[in-house]
């Protein structure tokens, strides 16, 4: 208990004490720890610089509950276990991105992830995983709390873009299973709007807005392994975000939907998704690096 309220403590001191004293550009020294040495080179010909350098964006992290045995049936073919946040609940993600400034230009993408166990030992304790979930977002604790916290990454289940060279480096470097699609996103400070869908009609869409007059005061510093399926090529790859970013409940304003004539909507409906909160994140910068 005494480990519990240390860890509350120096989260206090972080967000309170820290700030976010990194310049949102190209001289962050995100980019500097870790520099583009690496020149891949696509099947047609193209050359992109590695590690994978975000300079600029803006996004939307919704997350919510999905029943955990039915999305461990659908995970299992990928040979990757969710990480439950109770007897019965697992955590998907939906994260709503603008690439302002990028490697490879700007693009929007909209990610579906699954919270993941990255060891397969039997059920551990819930605490260790919400320890493991926040040590996400406050990478310091992976020391502080060693064996407490449950070893957490994120399963990169679907990805959509609208750009083609996003599409060919994420296929062809990681193996994230990306589609090109329709896609509108329109975030602001103090709320989003998006559609994704493609020549069948909508796949996903969403609103969100808050009401009361907070700013981003929190800094942003997450540190992360995500898992591709095995349907291109499966890898694990880190990447490392920073930004500043408020957190907020899901509202009676605010909505969540799919189509579920879709296979995406779908899915969505068979593991009952239940939006809980929404992450808005500003300024965002991120390194990608090269998968394991």
């Amino acid at each position: 208990m005494k480990k519990i309220f240390a860890c509350m403590g120096v989260c206090l001191l972080n967000v309170l004490f820290l700030g976010d004293l990194a310049q949102a550009n190209r001289e962050d020294p995100l980019f500097k720890q870790f520099p583009q040495n690496y020149e891949f080179s696509l099947k047609n010909g193209e050359k992109v610089l590695l590690p994978f350098h975000i300079y600029k964006g803006q996004s939307v992290f919704l997350g919510g509950y999905a029943d955990l045995k039915i999305l461990t049936e659908y995970l299992k073919p990928h040979h990757v276990v969710p990480a439950p946040l109770s007897a019965n609940l697992g955590l998907i993600g939906v994260y709503i991105i603008n690439y302002m400034d990028t490697v490879i230009g700007p693009y929007h993408e909209i990610f579906v992830m699954v919270a993941i166990r990255q060891n397969h030992s039997p059920m551990p304790d819930l605490m260790k995983t919400y320890f493991g979930l926040l040590s996400t977002y406050a990478p310091f604790l992976k020391t502080l709390l060693g064996t407490e916290s449950e070893n957490i990454g994120f399963f990169a289940w679907k990805l959509w873009v609208d750009t083609d060279i996003a599409l060919r480096v994420g296929h062809e470097v990681w193996g994230y299973p990306k589609s090109i699609a329709n896609i509108d996103v329109d975030i602001k400070s103090h709320s989003t709007r998006f559609q994704v869908g493609d020549q069948n009609g909508m796949i996903l869409a969403g609103g969100f807005k808050r009401y009361l007059p907070l700013v981003h005061i929190f800094p942003l510093r997450m540190d992360f392994y995500s898992t591709t399926p095995r349907d291109i090529q499966q890898t694990t790859g880190r990447a490392l975000v920073n930004g500043r970013f408020s957190l907020h409940y899901v509202g009676g304003n605010d909505h969540f939907e799919f189509n579920s004539q879709n296979s995406w909507g779908k899915i969505f409906r068979d593991v009952q998704f239940q939006p809980l909160f929404w992450q808005h994140i500003e300024n965002l910068r991120s390194v990608v690096l090269m998968p394991n």
